[in-house]
């Protein structure tokens, strides 16, 4: 069954967003889910071999997750921190556990915390 035309253009939407200086095609795991979702009459394997050779060309060389993934983390790890602080938690103490959660360094947390004070003028 082919994905609605909403969530391809969604999904077109939110990889013309990853254009960000950083990275000369974007984040191109959104283009091989389209590819996925997409019906191809007459031709069901299509999307699966166009998702898998976008896959293999852009993003198996990646080290970590996509640009999408890596976002969504920080959103969350940011969220995570504000809700664990306003209950009293040090922030050291939460930025090891978060860092065990996520399976990173906890000074990527710290600078993942420090990236947003940064941006938001805080200290």
């Amino acid at each position: 069954m082919s994905a609605p035309a909403e969530l391809l253009d969604f999904l077109w939407r939110s990889y013309a967003k990853t254009f960000d200086g950083r990275t000369k095609n974007g984040d191109v795991e959104l283009l091989a889910e389209a590819a996925e979702r997409h019906e191809w009459p007459g031709a069901p394997k299509i999307g699966p071999a166009i998702a898998a050779l976008l896959r293999a060309a852009y993003c198996e060389k990646l080290k970590g997750p996509s640009p999408s993934e890596r976002l969504l983390r920080d959103q969350e790890i940011l969220s995570l921190m504000e809700d664990f602080a306003a209950r009293g938690w040090t922030s050291g103490k939460l930025e090891n556990e978060l860092a065990e959660v996520y399976g990173m360094d906890p000074e990527a947390v710290r600078k993942i915390v420090k990236r947003k004070q940064r941006a938001h003028g805080d200290k």
